[in-house]
Protein backbone atom coordinates (compact mmCIF):
# COMPACT_ATOMS: atom_id res chain seq x y z
CA UNK A 1 0.00 0.00 0.00
CA UNK A 2 2.98 2.68 1.01
CA UNK A 3 4.18 1.59 -2.68
CA UNK A 4 1.08 2.42 -4.63
CA UNK A 5 0.52 5.59 -2.54
CA UNK A 6 3.81 6.67 -3.29
CA UNK A 7 3.46 6.43 -6.78
CA UNK A 8 0.23 8.14 -6.55
CA UNK A 9 2.55 10.82 -5.19
CA UNK A 10 0.17 10.50 -1.79
CA UNK A 11 2.82 10.93 -0.23
CA UNK A 12 1.00 11.32 3.83
CA UNK A 13 -0.66 7.89 2.82
CA UNK A 14 2.46 6.05 1.82
CA UNK A 15 4.10 7.20 4.67
CA UNK A 16 1.18 6.26 6.91
CA UNK A 17 1.23 2.95 5.39
CA UNK A 18 5.38 2.42 5.37
CA UNK A 19 4.71 3.36 9.18
CA UNK A 20 2.54 0.41 9.62
CA UNK A 21 4.33 -2.24 7.94
CA UNK A 22 7.40 -0.77 10.04
CA UNK A 23 5.99 -1.32 13.38
CA UNK A 24 4.82 -5.11 11.96
CA UNK A 25 8.21 -5.36 11.34
CA UNK A 26 9.42 -3.97 14.94
CA UNK A 27 7.08 -6.61 16.65
CA UNK A 28 7.50 -9.31 14.75
CA UNK A 29 11.57 -10.08 14.26
CA UNK A 30 10.66 -12.99 13.24
CA UNK A 31 8.47 -12.28 10.47
CA UNK A 32 10.35 -9.26 9.31
CA UNK A 33 12.98 -11.77 9.05
CA UNK A 34 11.45 -14.21 6.97
CA UNK A 35 9.28 -11.49 3.92
CA UNK A 36 9.67 -10.89 0.63
CA UNK A 37 12.81 -8.98 0.17
CA UNK A 38 10.35 -7.29 -2.80
CA UNK A 39 8.67 -5.73 0.80
CA UNK A 40 11.94 -4.40 2.08
CA UNK A 41 12.58 -2.97 -1.81
CA UNK A 42 9.19 -1.03 -1.86
CA UNK A 43 9.42 0.29 1.86
CA UNK A 44 12.94 1.48 0.90
CA UNK A 45 11.83 3.75 -2.11
CA UNK A 46 8.97 5.26 -0.41
CA UNK A 47 11.30 6.21 2.74
CA UNK A 48 14.23 7.27 -0.01
CA UNK A 49 12.14 8.90 -2.02
CA UNK A 50 9.80 10.85 0.96
CA UNK A 51 13.77 11.58 2.53
CA UNK A 52 13.38 9.15 5.80
CA UNK A 53 16.24 8.98 8.00
CA UNK A 54 15.55 5.34 8.34
CA UNK A 55 15.86 4.73 4.11
CA UNK A 56 19.56 3.66 4.39
CA UNK A 57 19.27 1.11 7.46
CA UNK A 58 17.04 -0.45 5.52
CA UNK A 59 18.47 -0.55 2.82
CA UNK A 60 22.08 -2.37 4.84
CA UNK A 61 19.33 -4.66 6.64
CA UNK A 62 17.77 -5.55 2.80
CA UNK A 63 21.31 -6.42 1.48
CA UNK A 64 22.49 -8.50 4.83
CA UNK A 65 19.22 -10.74 4.61
CA UNK A 66 19.95 -11.33 0.74
CA UNK A 67 23.23 -11.99 1.60
CA UNK A 68 22.35 -14.52 3.49
CA UNK A 69 19.35 -15.86 1.47
CA UNK A 70 22.03 -16.39 -1.37
CA UNK A 71 24.56 -18.02 0.76
CA UNK A 72 22.08 -20.65 1.47
CA UNK A 73 22.20 -21.90 -2.74
CA UNK A 74 24.66 -24.24 -3.25
CA UNK A 75 25.04 -23.91 -6.97
CA UNK A 76 27.17 -20.73 -7.80
CA UNK A 77 25.23 -20.47 -11.20
CA UNK A 78 21.76 -20.20 -9.64
CA UNK A 79 23.53 -18.03 -6.80
CA UNK A 80 24.28 -15.75 -9.37
CA UNK A 81 20.78 -15.69 -10.84
CA UNK A 82 19.06 -15.00 -7.51
CA UNK A 83 21.23 -12.33 -7.31
CA UNK A 84 20.86 -10.80 -10.62
CA UNK A 85 17.40 -11.59 -12.15
CA UNK A 86 15.41 -11.10 -9.68
CA UNK A 87 13.94 -7.23 -10.15
CA UNK A 88 13.76 -6.31 -6.14
CA UNK A 89 17.16 -8.24 -5.32
CA UNK A 90 19.15 -6.27 -8.35
CA UNK A 91 17.30 -2.84 -6.91
CA UNK A 92 18.72 -3.82 -3.40
CA UNK A 93 22.35 -4.14 -4.80
CA UNK A 94 22.32 -1.16 -6.64
CA UNK A 95 20.43 1.19 -3.49
CA UNK A 96 23.91 0.94 -1.65
CA UNK A 97 26.70 1.57 -4.52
Amino acid sequence: MAYAAYQQKKSAIAAAHAEQLWQLWQASPAWAERADLKLYWMLGVVWQGLEDSRANDLWKKAYALLCERSEKIPDENAQKLFLEQVPAHRAILQALI
